[in-house]
């Protein structure tokens, strides 16, 4: 259970936590990754779907199928995935999201850590109708200095920047092995979002149910 009392910072992930993965996005990620295995790994196109698919059936997000694969420097492989996926074009602006944004910045600093390149953080943002420069007071993505999200590298950058406690942030995404248990071991307290997770403090059905927690 959380503890809204003790809580001043407010971290949100990106992909597939401020916006539900659509089939669109999921094939237009699956080919772009299986491209990328194409090229990187010179196997074919039909085998890469297949290798991809396997893993597919049981983890969900890039970066964890990188790692079940064997892939070296994970995150990096699946960002470069997202960035040729191009699924920006795929999101549209978020109404319902844009009001929780803004109830959460009357009451809390927020602050961002995404495996996402800025740039394309950048055009997914927009895409959602956020501001990427002024909505968030502190951002981390893939390609920022010394980050990492599953090494906890980044939640660490961003008890340096804020100077606070770590139990008084809170952060919000929708993967354990990225999001969940590498802000718990730097003792955030967390939320899953869209699923169900028994490592986060809190699980809720989507990102719109935040604002009857906090």
């Amino acid at each position: 259970m959380i503890h809204p009392s003790s809580i001043k910072f407010v971290g949100l992930d990106l992909d597939l936590t401020l916006y539900k993965e659509s089939q669109k996005i999921k094939d237009t990620f699956r080919d772009a990754w299986c491209k990328l295995m194409e090229s990187e790994f010179k196997i074919s196109y039909q085998k890469a779907q297949k290798e991809f698919a396997k893993y597919r059936k049981t983890i969900s997000g890039g970066c964890e199928i990188a790692k079940a694969m064997g892939i070296n420097q994970p995150e990096q492989f699946a960002m470069r995935a997202s960035i040729n996926s191009k699924m920006y074009l795929y999101l549209k602006k978020d109404e319902k999201l844009l009001g929780l944004i803004r109830y959460l910045q009357e009451k809390y600093v927020l602050f961002l850590i995404t495996a996402s390149a800025k740039q394309d953080a950048f055009l997914k943002l927009e895409k959602l109708g956020l501001n990427p420069e002024n909505d968030f007071k502190y951002s981390v993505f893939g390609d920022s200095a010394g980050s990492g999200k599953a090494n906890g590298k980044s939640f660490a950058k961003i008890i340096k920047l804020t100077k606070h406690k770590p139990i008084e942030h809170i952060y919000i995404g929708d993967s354990d092995s990225q999001d969940i248990i590498p802000a718990k071991r730097k003792g955030f307290q967390t939320v899953m979002v869209w699923k169900k997770s028994e490592q986060a403090d809190l699980s809720l059905p989507s990102i719109y149910d935040l604002d009857q927690w906090l």
